[in-house]
Order: structure tokens, then sequence, then C-alpha cells
């Protein structure tokens, strides 16, 4: 433990450092002079750019406890690693563990588009046509996908192309099976062919298909699902009984020890990677490949 006395204090005041200057620095009290680090600083406490107000404002308090937890595990133990591991813990478990609901909710986006999709046959059997439907059908789409929708039509509004402002939609639901969908959208768009509704029921049809295979295969996916939260709850209880009792840690306190805990835990952090692959089913090319502030 003497031995590490030096690291430990070293790592904890680079750690306390680094604090302070991510938040001086988001609140603009230190002017980014760093160039890229700072730009990498920024991305990464801005979160994913998918994500909405409510997502990156989870994401920066999750960093922010992240870091404090950090600084009391080194303080508690004096042990970097397990610093480190408690950073990776913080941030990593809810995206480890968050497998099943990511799931839920593509299924959920895709019975929305399944919803709209019929709304918007509904409409254009009334004489409407597609663009004026879409627009019409923005006030009723599902809350998974309202956001989406609104955009689209407030983009057809100010004069773009359907085919191009269906592409950005796709790209804002990166859904391989909602995919389908709008290609079939946009195809219907620029041939502009008879018996819209027909062809719209078709696409609804399939979309509600897809929705119900993907709802029984994350069924059937519960079991490695429950196995990746056990393992997780068992490998938590352990690190915090090494933190909170110093004997049961002593072998890891050495520079050694520090190098096998290390070891040990790239081991099990690879194992619960392969367990969430395992949760998720296999996920098939996308047919529009898009980025979502615009189109490639």
């Amino acid at each position: 433990m003497d031995g590490l006395f030096l690291p430990a204090m070293a790592s904890g005041a680079v750690l306390a450092a680094s604090v302070f200057w991510l938040a001086g620095l988001l609140t603009g009290r230190i002017r980014p002079t760093l160039g890229p680090a700072a730009a990498w600083a920024r991305r990464v406490w801005a979160g994913p750019r998918r994500g909405g107000v409510r997502q990156r404002r989870i994401h920066r308090r999750r960093l922010t406890a992240a870091a404090v937890a950090a600084l009391v595990v080194l303080a508690v133990s004096g042990m970097p690693v397990a610093a480190l591991l408690t950073v990776l813990a913080v941030v990593g478990l809810p995206w480890l563990l968050g497998a099943g609901r990511l799931e839920a909710a593509a299924i959920e986006r895709l019975e929305a588009v399944e919803s709209w999709t019929r709304r918007l046959k509904d409409l254009v059997e009334t004489g409407t046509g597609l663009q004026q439907g879409i627009i019409s059908s923005a006030t009723t789409a599902g809350p998974e996908i309202a956001v989406q929708v609104r955009g689209l039509a407030m983009a057809l509004q100010a004069g773009q192309d359907l085919p191009t402002a269906l592409r950005r939609l796709a790209g804002q639901l990166d859904d391989p099976h909602a995919d389908e969908v709008i290609v079939a959208l946009i195809a219907h768009a620029q041939v502009r062919g008879s018996r819209l509704g027909d062809v719209l029921d078709g696409i609804a049809a399939a979309a509600a298909e897809q929705a119900s295979i993907r709802r029984a295969v994350h069924a059937e996916r519960a079991n490695a699902r429950l196995t990746l939260k056990v393992l997780t709850a068992m490998v938590l209880a352990e690190f915090a009984l090494g933190v909170l009792a110093p004997a049961y840690a002593a072998p890891y306190a050495t520079a050694t020890g520090q190098v096998v805990l290390a070891l040990f835990s790239a081991a099990f952090i690879g194992l619960l990677l392969a367990a969430r692959r395992l949760a998720l089913p296999s996920r098939p090319a996308r047919i529009l490949a898009l980025d979502p502030g615009g189109v490639r």
C-alpha cells in the first residue's frame, strides 16, 4: 500500500485538476487554448449527437458523478485502477444494461412508423396527396417519432423536395426496418404511381410484420439480458467489498496487484460486452445510411 501512495496521490491530483479544468472550460472561466484537446473535451461533455436535450443533460450528470465517485474511491482505497474502474462503471453500466431497453425502444419506434403510415393511407384515400398528407399527419404522429415527423413536415413546408426530406427522416430514425418503409415512400414520390393508398397499406403491413418478429426475438433474448444483469451485480458487489474492506483487497494494493487487477478487469469487461451482444439481435445493414443532419 505504501508503495502506491505517491502514484495514488498523483492520480488523484490529476483527476481533481481535470474536473476543475473541465468545469472552468464549460462555464467560460477558462479559455480553450489546447486546440484539439479542448475540442475533444467538449465533444465528450456534449454526449451523443443523436440524443435530445434530456439525454445530453443525463450524460453530463453521469460524467460528473463518475469523476466524483472516482475521487472518493481513490481516497478510500488508494488504488488508481479502482478509480478508473469506477469511472467506467458509472459511465458504462447504463449503456451495458440498456440493451433490452434499446431494442424495445426501436420496436416501439417501428410500430409508430407503422401507425403513421396507416394514418397517411387514411389521408390519401380522402384525396390528399402524399406530401400534404405528411404535413397533416405531423400533429397525430406517435410520441416515438413525433419530433422527427414534425421536422419532416416543417422541411416540406419550407420547400425541401420530398425524397430529400424523407432521406433526412431515415437518418434521424436510424433503423434498418424503418428504412424499408421510407424507401417505399421515396420510390412512390419519385414515380408518382397510382393507388397510393394500397401502397401505403402494404408498407404498413410489412412494418407490422417486422415489429412482430422483432418482439418475438426480443422475448427470446430475455434470459441473456438477465444473465448480463446478474453477472454485473456480482462483480459490482465484489468491487464494493474490495473498496470498503481494505484487508480483502490487500493483494491488489501493490504495484503488481494493480496490474493483475487491470488485466482481470479487462477480461471481465470483455465477457460483459460479449454478453451484451448476445442480448441484442444482429443489426442488418441499413438501406439508407445517412447522417441525421444532412444527406450524403
